[in-house]
């Protein structure tokens, strides 16, 4: 008995519920690991951080009370590449 299209959408469906599932999980461990070995997430320095990579202006970032207590990792002088 071969297999309807339903019945292959179904199944793949549930395959991806299963994949999104663990990788939420996997996140969660990084999370609680990350966690221990740092300390908790503050919200005010996720939110200062979300606002910087998303390049938001002074008027859009949060106040400067909740700027994060640690530096921000320096980066390389460079990230491109030569012409070729």
């Amino acid at each position: 008995m071969a297999a309807t299209p339903a019945h292959t959408e179904a199944l793949a469906q549930r395959q991806r519920q299963r994949a999104r599932q663990r990788e939420r999980d996997r996140l969660r461990e990084l999370i609680e690991d990350a966690e221990t070995e740092h300390g908790p997430v503050d919200q005010a320095t996720v939110e200062t951080r979300r606002a910087l990579l998303r390049g938001d202006t002074a008027d859009s970032a949060p106040s400067p009370s909740s700027k994060p207590s640690t530096p921000e990792p320096t980066r390389p002088a460079s990230t491109t590449r030569p012409p070729t």
